[in-house]
């Protein structure tokens, strides 16, 4: 058993080989390639890989996760599956936190932020009791941003914080409804441009590729374009067609 009196972190772990086994507060847990476990590196542990132990660890101060994940310490050593929606999204934060020593601190925080309140949503909707009106209410919520984005697609400015602002929800609230539906506020307002580009491109409304873009707050075309034929298959001028 390992145990790091002095450490005041839980650690997240994101398993890349095929077998590994934590065990913390008498329960074993088992990952494969993909899935995350959360333990506590202050009380007695015990891991062991038999296939090999390539993994990603993250420690993070215990402060700074009680503050997004307040039920931790009935959350270790538990399992996220990372085939699940919300376990591919948190692995692939996971991920982009490991990997982002050039970012400036602020990106690197909210990047941090972002992770923490994806996986407090991922280990609750798996390992948690969520009140059915609490769920009601953060449809309603989730609606009425969408509402907003769809209403804004043409702004350029808007970011997560812009978004949280503008719908009077924290950015930790905005992670984590967005996170249930397994994406982010900006991927989600992201895909709703192209949609609306792509509808205005078939159906004739707009003259000109550029004309779709501007309009739906695309303002790089070489970047739009790319995005545009990745996900229809097409490129936005083939879509438009002669004029």
């Amino acid at each position: 058993m390992q145990q790091d009196r002095e450490s005041d972190h839980f650690l997240l772990t994101l398993s890349l080989c095929s077998v590994a086994i934590v065990v913390q507060n008498d329960r074993e847990s088992r990952q494969g390639a993909g899935d995350i476990v959360l333990y506590d590196s202050a009380q007695p542990y015990a891991c062991s890989y038999p296939e090999g132990d390539d993994q990603i660890v993250l420690a993070v101060p215990r402060k700074l996760l009680l503050q997004h994940m307040p039920a931790a310490e009935r959350l270790v050593c538990r399992t996220l599956d990372g085939r699940s929606t919300l376990g591919r999204v948190a692995a692939t934060l996971l991920n982009e936190a490991w990997n982002t020593e050039g970012l400036s601190d602020p990106l690197s925080e909210r990047l941090n932020a972002s992770l923490l309140d994806v996986l407090s949503t991922a280990f609750d909707s798996v390992f948690g009791d969520t009140d059915i009106r609490q769920q009601s209410r953060q449809m309603q919520q989730l609606q009425r941003i969408k509402q907003f984005l769809l209403n804004n697609l043409p702004d350029t400015g808007l970011t997560a914080e812009s978004i949280a602002l503008a719908t009077h929800v924290s950015p930790r609230t905005l992670n984590r409804l967005f996170a249930q539906e397994g994406t982010t506020a900006i991927r989600w307002l992201w895909q709703q441009r192209l949609s609306a580009c792509h509808d205005a491109l078939r159906k004739g409304h707009v003259r000109r590729v550029s004309d779709a873009a501007l309009n739906f707050g695309f303002s790089n075309l070489s970047h739009f374009s790319r995005a545009f034929k990745k996900v229809y298959g097409i490129s936005p001028q083939q879509l438009l067609g002669p004029r």
